[in-house]
């Protein structure tokens, strides 16, 4: 944020590989777009380590002058055009296929410069990650594989609900494993208070770089990885009924909206799943992420039956509104509109139709239809019953004139109140109050455009 001026500043960093996109990429024209608009940027380019520095690493490494191991630093630089971490792994590959190695006798490190030379490789890591992984313990690679479906970390909340599970229970072990391997590691959670323990607090397992996080999930045969997210969200849905999910929502949620369409069965696991969806969208709501929240509630409202609203009214009550609120932040006003409409036509009673007509008369005024907007608000207004003060009839025994004082009144009973005072005043209908005084407020401004007079 700015200083004195009271203004804000971005700082974006974005990064990319030149050999991974193509021309016509979007990053492309993301900084074609800031260079027009004249927007300070910096462009960074990073290669690869040359031969120079990669020949005097190895020698720091293994202790020798930079002469002595010259022909390994070329055969290495051929080999991985010195991408730094494709140099480590593959001098990690050496060592464990014993043709790099220490030796006593000699107390220096020798190599088979042959057999290195002859070597096949691919100008790709993920040849020499797969390879080295497919090695591992089955334990091992069943943990790498659950791990890469849930992208470049997992959180520890997700691994105690794995770990709960009869399949998965050994998956710390597995972890521990690949934090030996130099596959994964581990960071410490965030110490910032939050109400929401699952979020704030407890680690995250993360893979070391993006291509051995691809490595791992290239275990996965391709015609099966559906089939994998499918079984995984079928375990995490059994064991977290009934828990405190936090951040751990959006994974598992993920995971079983991929295997949806073969392993639901039961109307109730599609309820389950519906408000698992429900979760993650009221999440993303409080994020601001309403693009994100909309794609959860429209799966969510795509699980329900077609008895919805007489079986579980308040699960499609409160999906179809903020379905509407999200698609309407979103900039999809048909979407938001044919939402608000449903809940109109099928709530029970006018206090469950409030906040849908109060989205509903935004809308109108954001598509510039004020006089739809103050009908609405008269509509609402009237089944609230506060038809005698629209209609300019006041209460039996009440004086136009008495007006000014009774607030002078009521003014100077209230402002000698403290805060926690006014809280506790309890007053019956205080939500229909509430909703009374925002229809009213809004009217106030529609009016002064439809009716100024």
């Amino acid at each position: 944020k700015g200083g004195n001026g009271g203004g804000s500043c971005l700082f974006f960093v974005g990064s990319y590989r030149s050999n991974e996109v193509k021309g016509d990429h979007s990053i492309y024209r993301f900084m074609d777009n800031l260079d027009r608009r004249n927007v300070l940027s910096t462009k960074l380019s990073l290669f690869g380590v040359n031969y120079n520095d990669l020949n005097t690493m190895i020698s720091d490494a293994m202790g020798l002058f930079p002469r002595l191991c010259s022909n390994l630093s070329d055969i290495v630089f051929q080999k991985t055009k010195g991408n730094p971490f494709f140099v480590l792994e593959f001098l990690r590959s050496l060592v464990d296929g014993n043709l790099l190695e220490y030796s006593v006798r000699k107390r220096r490190w020798i190599w088979d410069e042959q057999a290195i030379t002859a070597m096949d490789i691919t100008d790709n890591v993920l040849s020499l990650l797969t390879n080295k992984m497919s090695q591992l313990s089955e334990r091992v690679q069943s943990t790498l594989k659950v791990v890469s479906c849930f992208g470049f970390g997992i959180h520890e909340s997700v691994i105690d609900l794995l770990s709960a599970t009869t399949q998965y229970s050994n998956i710390r072990e597995g972890l521990d494993e690949l934090i030996w391997e130099s596959f994964m590691v581990t960071v410490a959670g965030d110490s910032t208070p939050s109400s929401d323990s699952q979020s704030s607090s407890g680690r995250t397992w993360k893979f070391v770089h993006d291509k051995v996080r691809e490595a791992a999930y290239c275990l996965i045969a391709e015609e099966e990885k559906d089939q994998y997210h499918a079984d995984l969200g079928l375990v995490l849905h059994s064991v977290s009924k009934g828990k405190k999910l936090g951040d751990a929502v959006f994974p598992i949620v993920d995971h079983i909206n991929r295997g949806l369409q073969s392993v639901l069965q039961t109307p109730a696991m599609c309820i389950a799943s519906a408000e698992l969806n429900l979760e993650a969208g009221v999440k993303c709501c409080e994020q601001s992420d309403f693009s994100t929240a909309n794609a959860y509630l429209t799966k969510a409202l795509s699980l329900l039956p077609n008895e919805t609203w007489a079986s579980h009214y308040n699960l499609s009550l409160q999906l179809h509104f903020l379905s509407a609120k999200s698609a309407y932040s979103c900039g999809n006003g048909e979407k938001a509109c044919e939402a608000v409409r449903v809940i109109l036509k099928e709530g029970s009673c006018i206090e469950d139709k409030v906040d849908a007509y109060f989205l509903l008369v935004n809308i109108f005024q954001a598509r510039e239809e004020a006089e739809n907007a103050y009908l609405t608000c008269l509509e609402v207004l009237a089944d609230l019953g506060e038809k005698e003060f629209l209609d300019d009839q006041l209460p039996d025994g009440c004086d136009g004139k008495d007006i000014p004082s009774m607030v002078a009144e009521m003014t100077k009973n209230l402002e000698c109140k403290t805060e926690e005072e006014m809280m506790a005043i309890k007053v019956d209908g205080a939500l229909q109050i509430s909703s009374i005084m925002k229809f009213y407020s809004f009217m106030t401004i529609v009016a002064f455009f439809v009716k100024p007079d």
